[in-house]
């Protein structure tokens, strides 16, 4: 773009993100202030190209179109229909609204209006132009009424396409409209799209959400959605969103170099694809309402043992605990095909290590690493010491059934470490347990080599698998699955209660169990909406 006119002066509106001054080339240019009643052009040039190189950027443009307050508030809808505000910038042009297309905020207000942008830029200008392209009239019809378009913001961003409206100064991009049914669309062309896929951000004033993207339908009872670009490398667009919504975004994903964790929710981290993983041994995210909360997902379970297993012996296994075992004296033996670690375990494990100069695999020291750089473990004065949070992790190996189980098994363990009125909760419960359920679960929980010693563990486990499945499941997988592992072994028997012979069953047992599956179930549903057996806020079905 070419500008030969000498006037140049500093525009007296705000632009930010450009290392570059701005001159308007006219008077009205540098105000940032348009007469719409006569035919014209906004200007621009920058001191020196505005270069964004290997940036994916949009700028993002302020302004509103006012009149005389005392008489019409907005431009003449036959106005609106015989002319456009065109925006040419690098090459191309754009349609600048007239107005806020959407129901939300004031109309008379600024808007923002978001372009996309991908090379050089040395200038811009703003026009009214008619829209059947005859420039001779020197009148634009609005001779009894004044209107100006006053700009206040040119801001050169990070990319962005979709439409705000929680702010003071709503946002909107092209390439988003209502479909006439009370869903919003976005369908932003290939040009425009980032190659790592698209991060999406969605929030409505009320109720849940239903997003359908590509292939996929994404639904929520919350009022929020956040979907990592990996989930939709194969396809975001287009996409529909019902609701009242507030905010609809789509953005290049977040610069997070891996082993820094992405931000997701369990129910797209157990169907998150691993042809996405960063690295392909594993994947590591931060759970979205619990961020302290790290989430593992392994390839498989080799893998996870590198990782975890030694760990699982030193915090867990009965004869094992607190001591650090060797590689010989525990291949042969089974960790866990899920796990869950609060800070204080992990660093009692690692301080371990370097207090007896103990040979941590590659893998651990890794997670060491990881853990230090995410505060979970921290290192002061030399030693390791306990940070906040916890982690928690699965294997791709499992089926999917047991994926689900697991993930809402492990993630109350999670929770259960850094909230203490939910442990306070849970020792309630197990202290408030008849005798017959508790020496049943206690026998089980030996069964599976946990150290029934351990009272933090016993009532962590109890916790755990209690809320591991729905409510209405608990009856059945204590007083029958679980009895009958029990029933199996003549020496642990003993703590079972009279048998049901008919239904194959322990009634007192699976009656126990029901009421603290539905009293937990109840108290996680008050204190964070969750549910026995759901953690995920997430529901993800094909749709074709």
């Amino acid at each position: 773009m070419l500008f030969s006119c000498s006037y140049r002066k500093p525009v007296q509106f705000r632009v930010k993100g450009t290392g570059g001054e701005l001159s308007g080339l006219s008077r009205d240019a540098v105000a940032g202030r348009m007469d719409l009643s006569c035919s014209g052009a906004l200007r621009y040039s920058f001191s020196l190209p505005v270069e964004f190189p290997g940036e994916e950027v949009s700028a993002a443009f302020s302004y509103r179109i006012s009149g005389d307050p005392q008489k019409q508030a907005s431009v003449p809808g036959d106005f609106q229909d015989a002319y456009r505000l065109v925006l040419r910038f690098e090459g191309g042009a754009w349609e600048l609204p007239w107005s806020f297309p959407f129901p939300g905020p004031e109309t008379a207000g600024f808007l923002r209006y978001v372009i996309p942008v991908e090379r050089n830029i040395d200038g811009f200008s703003i026009s009214l132009e008619m829209r059947n392209g005859d420039q001779s009239r020197e009148k634009t019809g609005l001779e009894k009424e004044t209107f100006f378009l006053e700009l206040e913001l040119l801001k050169f961003t990070e990319r962005w396409f979709g439409l705000d409206v929680q702010n003071s100064v709503p946002a909107l991009s092209p390439f988003v409209a209502p479909d006439g049914e009370g869903n919003f669309t976005m369908d932003v062309p290939s040009r425009w799209r980032s190659p790592g896929g698209m991060d999406f951000y969605a929030a409505v004033r009320e109720g849940g959400i239903t997003l359908e993207a590509g292939a996929l339908s994404f639904e929520t009872d919350t009022e929020t959605l956040s979907i990592p670009a990996g989930m939709l490398q194969d396809g975001l667009f287009p996409l529909s969103l019902h609701g009242e919504v507030r905010v609809l975004a789509a953005s290049p994903p977040r610069k997070n170099p891996f082993p820094e964790p992405l931000r997701a929710d369990p129910g797209i981290i157990l169907q998150y694809p691993e042809r996405s993983w960063r690295d392909t041994r594993y994947e590591v995210f931060r759970w979205e309402d619990f961020p302290s909360i790290l989430i593992f997902d392994f390839a498989n379970l080799e893998l996870q043992d590198l990782f975890l297993k030694r760990l699982a012996f030193f915090v867990e296994k009965e004869g094992f605990r607190g001591r650090l075992a060797a590689d010989g004296v525990i291949r042969n033996l089974h960790g866990w095909n899920a796990h869950d670690y609060r800070a204080e375990d992990l660093a009692r494990f690692f301080e371990a290590a370097r207090s007896l100069s103990f040979p941590l695999n590659r893998e651990e020291r890794e997670l060491e690493s990881l853990l230090l750089s995410q505060g979970i473990i921290r290192r002061e004065d030399g030693s390791i010491t306990a940070g906040e949070g916890a982690i928690i992790s699965l294997s791709r190996e499992s089926p999917d059934y047991l994926r689900f189980m697991f993930m809402a098994h492990e993630a109350f363990h999670g929770i259960f470490f850094i909230d203490e009125d939910f442990r306070d909760f849970s020792r309630r419960r197990w202290e408030n347990l008849g005798d017959v359920p508790r020496r049943f679960i206690r026998s089980y929980f030996e069964y599976q080599a946990y150290d029934v010693r351990d009272t933090y563990l016993l009532i962590n486990e109890f916790m755990a698998h209690v809320l591991q499945q729905p409510s209405y499941q608990a009856r059945k997988y204590f007083g029958e699955t679980l009895a009958s592992r029990i029933d199996a072994s003549p020496w642990r028997r003993a703590v079972l209660p009279e048998k049901d012979e008919e239904n194959n069953a322990w009634p007192e047992i699976g009656e126990a169990f029901e009421r603290e599956a539905e009293a937990f179930s109840a108290y996680v549903r008050r204190r964070w909406g969750l549910s026995a057996g759901f953690v995920r806020r997430v529901r993800i079905k094909a749709l074709f």
